[in-house]
């Protein structure tokens, strides 16, 4: 059974606490998903790539949600490297959104303060990481630009829950006294 960091643990119940329930909404740009967010194509994916027998979406586990989302989302980027506010962000980021977009996100936050000046291309290489180490208390406002973000991306009839979704996480950045 595979063991999990605290921090991993802690973005991913997080993420599960924000996250809609199963929807097969025809305007639901994830298309159909099962509970937790977990969408049929990514389930497909992580059920052959960690060689299992196909199943239902439906039958998946929070064990099962738990290991795509740190298989797909959290040890892609390695996130246990990055501070907890960014880690989050990041994790929240890459399971709501494509990804890499969190990343460009953070990158253009600390950009503007002058703390990063590499390409806003979402990929967290060494001076990208090196910002994020620096400068956690930019997650706070990284966590507000997302709302910005998901404007210009998504459908107002959806902009109610993702709005209350960036705030949760803001107010989860600021709990860690930044």
């Amino acid at each position: 059974m595979q063991v999990y960091t605290e921090q991993f643990l802690t973005c991913f119940n997080f993420t599960m606490g924000v996250e809609g329930g199963a929807s097969t909404d025809p305007n639901d740009p994830g298309g159909t998903t099962g509970v937790g967010g977990v969408t049929l194509p990514e389930w497909n994916r992580w059920l052959l790539e960690s060689q299992q027998a196909p199943r239902p979406l439906e039958s998946a586990t929070l064990d099962d949600r738990k290991a795509l989302a740190y298989a797909f989302y959290y040890e892609p980027e390695k996130l246990d490297t990055v501070p907890f506010p960014w880690a989050i962000f990041l994790f929240d980021a890459a399971y709501n959104l494509r990804f890499g977009s969190g990343a460009k996100i953070a990158q253009a936050c600390l950009c503007e303060h002058g703390y990063y000046t590499g390409d806003i291309d979402g990929v967290l290489g060494e001076q990208s990481r090196g910002a994020l180490a620096d400068h956690p208390e930019v997650a706070q406002e990284a966590a507000t630009a997302r709302i910005g973000y998901h404007v210009c991306a998504t459908l107002s009839s959806e902009l109610d829950g993702l709005i209350n979704r960036c705030k949760a996480l803001k107010a989860k950045i600021v709990s860690v006294g930044l």
